[in-house]
């Protein structure tokens, strides 16, 4: 017999008794799983087998035994050459990274960035379980810092999830893996809908749906939110650095406008309360669907009597009476177009198509009152400047119209250069939700994409980095209310530089021994030191030169002996040193 026959002889007798091992552990598994979960181990099962291939690479390994429990997660067999044991070296070269992304509870960092009692604020109902929170933020982070260059984005999630169970295993059931495994499995060669195909089931959008839907409770969890300042909704441009979201049709007269489109709901504090992407233009705000806006707002805001402020984009009659059966206090702008949903097909008046000229223009506003009796309406028509027709705004916030709340008819009332109290109110409210988009669109995590051309991969990684830059922003903006409500002197610093230092302290190194008092004191002495290299100065006008205006030239460079700055026509160098002529001729 050939060594070629001898040896496939052997690895058929070894693959006979790796199939005996795996039968045994399925037949061992599948008295806690259910018919779903057993289907999902022959799987894995299968996969193993197939994993059995890279042998090679861990046989000079070492493995450490790990005790693995019934409800827990199973590890991806393509990885890991047996499913209870891991590479002794692969353990020891990321368990600090793990230890650090998973081991450190995010609500303690809170705790520590606002030094305030922030656990009140986060109740154990219709949240995330710590576990799972820890996870969940963990996979966003692993993802976007240390595994987001060129990666693929179905693979690099699976290898996230099964090192999410090296730290504690029994943090994610088989159920829960199941369900994250499914929302971020999207291969390369899915297929993508346009938005008039009918076969939503094989949609990749559908499959990072629940993720965000689930993800979202993280934000809702603030139980003490200012009644007074409420919320705002609005549309937000989740920019994907010039490349076009794949399921959606753009204006080429606007190619900035590139990226997939969001509703934001927002606190009057700065904060994000939820964020849910556009599926397709179903989804949009239409004159009778208010699913959208419904799907956004959580049960724990609702009947609670909370200002509600919305742009021109929801005017929709829908909208409207959903919220006041949520019991909502709106205060929204409408489009002028779409009046007749409130006064009726041909009973819109005309003052709303009134454009005044700016000889002789006066501020001035008119109230009318919703001649429907089920909605209880304050519409208003306000000439701000001339030359424009009127901002209009729907509103049944009746603190903010005292003196015109109970008339039945049309009111004018002419102002002067205040604004009245319902702008106003508007302004602030919808500054809150434009700051953040301000800001998220500005400061933003960093990713590369191995192959920009696959569009679909590019935007689903930058769907799941906008939630760190949410998270981010909430804790930049935890922080600023606890210096003030502290009253702390405290010099704010600037949100870039407080990212980085979040980072840090997440990701940095835990339990490492303290240096010995004598490096400790030489390591103070070389930190403290002065530094040895010359600081660049502000470049200033040449002392020697004449002004400005007549030709003089800026430098960075200055005199040795008097200090005065001297361009390059000026100067004279002797030595690696600069002198002004006028200090050289007193010299010889």
């Amino acid at each position: 017999m050939s060594d070629s026959e001898e040896f496939e002889s052997s690895e058929s007798e070894e693959e006979e008794s790796d199939n005996e091992e795996f039968a045994e552990e399925s037949s061992d598994e599948a008295e806690f799983l259910d018919e779903q979960e057993v289907r999902d181990s022959q799987n894995e099962v299968e996969a193993r087998k197939v994993g059995r291939g890279s042998k090679a690479r861990f046989a000079d390994l070492q493995f450490v035994e790990v005790q693995q429990p019934a409800d827990c997660a199973v590890f991806n067999p393509s990885f890991f050459p047996r499913p209870r044991q891991i590479p002794r070296q692969y353990f020891e070269d990321n368990y600090l990274l793990f230890e650090k992304v998973y081991g450190i509870e995010l609500m303690e960092m809170i705790l520590d960035a606002t030094n305030t009692k922030m656990r009140a604020r986060f109740p154990s109902e219709n949240i995330f379980t710590m576990s799972e929170f820890r996870i969940a933020f963990g996979m966003l982070i692993f993802a976007s810092v240390k595994r987001g260059v060129n990666d693929n984005f179905s693979d690099l999630f699976k290898d996230v999830l099964k090192s999410g169970t090296l730290d504690d295993y029994n943090l994610l059931s088989i159920r829960r893996f199941e369900f994250f495994r499914k929302c971020l499995d999207v291969g390369e060669d899915r297929y993508v809908l346009t938005p008039g195909d009918e076969h939503r089931h094989i949609d990749v959008r559908e499959k990072i749906f629940p993720l965000f839907e689930y993800l979202n409770k993280i934000f809702t969890q603030y139980s003490d939110l200012n009644a007074e300042k409420g919320c705002a909704i609005d549309e937000s441009m989740r920019s994907s650095f010039g490349h076009r979201d794949p399921t959606k049709r753009y204006n080429p007269s606007k190619p900035h406008r590139y990226g997939q489109q969001c509703q934001m709901l927002c606190s009057g504090d700065g904060l994000v309360l939820a964020c849910i992407p556009d599926l397709d233009a179903k989804s949009k705000i239409y004159k009778s669907n208010p699913e959208l806006t419904l799907r956004i707002i959580p049960k724990k805001l609702q009947n609670k009597g909370l200002p509600m402020t919305f742009d021109r984009g929801y005017t929709s009659r829908a909208v409207v009476e959903h919220l006041l059966k949520m019991k909502f206090r709106i205060l929204g702008t409408c489009r002028i177009d779409r009046l007749q949903l409130f006064f009726g097909k041909g009973k819109v008046p005309d003052v709303f198509r009134v454009v005044p000229k700016k000889r002789g223009f006066e501020r001035r506003m008119y109230v009318y009152r919703a001649p429907h009796s089920n909605i209880f309406l304050d519409i208003i028509a306000y000439f701000d400047k001339p030359d424009k027709p009127p901002v209009v705004v729907v509103t049944n916030c009746q603190d903010q119209l005292p003196l015109y709340s109970d008339l039945p008819h049309c009111s004018q009332v002419l102002l002067g250069r205040i604004k009245p109290a319902v702008i106003l109110a508007y302004n602030a409210r919808m500054g809150s939700i434009d700051t953040v988009d301000f800001c998220l669109n500005k400061w933003r995590l960093s990713f590369k994409s191995k192959n920009v051309t696959k569009s679909w991969t590019h935007f689903a990684k930058r769907q799941l980095t906008n939630f760190l830059d949410i998270c981010l922003y909430n804790l930049y903006t935890l922080h600023k209310n606890s210096l003030v409500q502290t009253g702390a002197t405290i010099k704010t610093r600037y949100r870039r530089q407080w990212q980085l230092q979040c980072a840090k302290d997440f990701l940095g190194k835990k339990n490492v021994p303290a240096l010995p008092p004598v490096l400790q004191n030489i390591e103070n002495i070389v930190r403290n030191s002065p530094s040895m290299t010359s600081k660049k100065h502000a470049p200033k006008l040449c002392s020697l030169c004449p002004s400005r205006r007549d030709g003089g030239k800026r430098s960075q460079f200055s005199c040795a002996r008097c200090d005065k700055p001297v361009c390059l026509e000026h100067r004279v160098t002797h030595n690696t040193s600069y002198f002004c002529r006028a200090c050289v001729t007193l010299i010889h």
